[in-house]
């Protein structure tokens, strides 16, 4: 049972809300999240897999440093436990995917996902701002969970940030009252053939830090 007068909310594929291009927006009737997708990465990377999550004083997920390193870090530091029932026993909480067995591409625009069955999980995600912001340009990352560790989560996935081919992007967002909960520096953003280094982005991690774009589950 919830708190009296709070609102809950699953955080399952089914409540997913559409059109929203810059983060994933879980929602039903007049309830939505935004800006799930790194707790969520965090959680499922760590081993979490059955969590109760506390959302107040809006409808964005602090978004740290635009990315699920804070997130990840804090898990690994908290520690994971098995769940248990009302009644003392531990609760068996994973769920086993099922397996699509035909080729599946879904395109929106210039944007494609597509799906090939396989022995084992991999995902390759490619951006290109080339015409938007040449700073940003051609992207490639290509990462497996199946040989995946917390460590290697954190080092090599979890530091993504989502980039943004312009300024005034970024001013849509916090017109829609996002990108609140974070530092100044949260916002990585192209402009042409330079990053922006206004105070959206004071203390920017730099240019070799690299910007790949964030996936939205």
């Amino acid at each position: 049972m919830g708190k009296a007068g709070e609102t809950r909310l699953l955080a399952d594929v089914s409540r997913l809300q559409e059109g929203h291009r810059w983060c994933t927006v879980l929602g039903e009737e007049s309830t939505a999240i935004w800006g799930t997708e790194h707790l969520l990465a965090a959680l499922e990377c760590c081993g979490v897999h059955n969590a109760r999550i506390e959302v107040e004083g809006g409808k964005e997920v602090p978004i740290i440093d635009g990315s699920a390193l804070g997130w990840a870090t804090e898990v690994l530091r908290a520690g994971v436990q098995t769940a248990h029932d009302a009644a003392g026993a531990e609760v068996d909480i994973h769920s086993t995917p099922s397996s699509w067995e035909e080729v599946l591409t879904v395109q929106d625009g210039e944007s494609f996902i597509s799906f090939y069955p396989g022995p084992t999980a991999r995902v390759t995600v490619g951006v290109d701002f080339g015409a938007e912001a040449s700073v940003i340009g051609q992207q490639w990352f290509s990462w497996s969970p199946d040989s995946c560790t917390e460590n290697d989560f954190v080092s090599s996935l979890a530091p993504a940030r989502t980039c943004f081919a312009s300024i005034e992007q970024i001013e849509a967002l916090r017109q829609e009252g996002l990108l609140q909960a974070g530092p100044d520096y949260v916002s990585i953003v192209g402009d042409n053939q330079d990053w922006c280094m206004g105070w959206q982005t004071a203390g920017f991690y730099g240019a070799d830090e690299g910007c790949v774009l964030t996936p939205c589950y």
